[in-house]
């Protein structure tokens, strides 16, 4: 499953996150709506967390565990 922009509807200040259970979920990074540390997909795995805050119409990843 990959997320992208058209699938998160925003409001100004909002957090997310998502808690990955396996590796079949990734986000994708696209500089005017999803940006994403190095500016690369993240495919997460068992465990990871990635939260990320929407600003100004883009959310920009503001934490990650993996």
């Amino acid at each position: 499953f990959n997320v992208c922009s058209s699938d998160l509807n925003g409001v100004e200040g909002q957090i997310i996150n998502f808690w990955f259970s396996d590796g079949n979920t990734t986000i994708v990074h696209n500089a005017s709506k999803i940006v994403l540390a190095g500016a690369a997909n993240f495919t997460g795995a068992s465990g990871n967390v990635l939260q990320l805050l929407y600003k100004g119409g883009i959310w920009y990843e503001i934490a990650r565990r993996t």
